[in-house]
């Protein structure tokens, strides 16, 4: 049994996937003139392909699917820069899996390889301290980010899918579905909830006594 869907732990997270069948391209086995299509174009032509071309005519192309996961990130960076003047570029991974493409003062945006799909998360900064006025921000704006993030799918690709379970895909937005409310965020157990406090309590303590002078929550644009 493979890994179960990527997902998110805190208040004010969550996600959408985008399918990788609209990301994976294939070329022509012995025709390079031919022009690539998506996993999603094939299948819907009823058209067979798999990873290596044997025994069909199209194969996976590592270039031109790769090429389709660098455009997606820009595009979610273009989008949602542009729509969030508080939101900048950022390259960095989070974790061995998790690579941040953009930031505010509060969240970061990140993408993470989700075999079958494409997850884009809207996360909690772990760096800052997300008390008080901070907390009332991200409550006030995760909802508004979430969308965002959603109908950029939405225009870019045609379709975003929520979070359904450890195991199973959520309910699949489109055009004619995008003001449907989010349904991507994970609630964490009671047992998950209490381990989530310490931590927080600690990286909380952590933030104030390295923080900046220059970092508070005024300085910041949230929206």
């Amino acid at each position: 049994m493979g890994r179960g869907n990527v997902c998110t732990h805190y208040e004010c997270e969550g996600l959408y996937y985008l399918d990788k069948d609209l990301l994976d391209v294939y070329v022509h086995v012995d025709d390079p003139g031919e022009e690539p299509k998506t996993a999603r174009q094939l299948h819907d032509a009823n058209i067979k392909y798999n990873y290596s071309g044997e025994g069909c005519d199209w194969k996976y192309s590592h270039a031109e699917s790769d090429y389709n996961w660098r455009e997606m990130i820009t595009t979610m960076q273009d989008r949602i820069g542009g729509r969030f003047s508080s939101f900048y570029p950022a390259d960095e991974w989070r974790n061995n899996e998790t690579r941040v493409i953009l930031e505010n003062g509060l969240f970061q945006v990140a993408v993470v390889d989700n075999e079958w799909s494409a997850a884009i998360c809207l996360l909690e900064r772990t760096d800052v301290d997300d008390t008080g006025a901070n907390r009332t921000f991200m409550r006030r704006h995760c909802d508004t980010y979430l969308e965002a993030i959603k109908q950029t799918l939405i225009d870019g690709w045609g379709e975003a899918i929520g979070y359904g379970g450890a195991w199973v895909s959520g309910q699949k937005y489109t055009r004619e579905t995008p003001s449907a409310r989010p349904v991507s965020k994970r609630k964490p157990s009671m047992l998950g909830k209490l381990e989530d406090n310490k931590q927080r309590v600690g990286r909380n303590k952590e933030a104030k006594a390295n923080k900046p002078a220059t970092k508070k929550c005024g300085s910041y644009e949230h929206i």
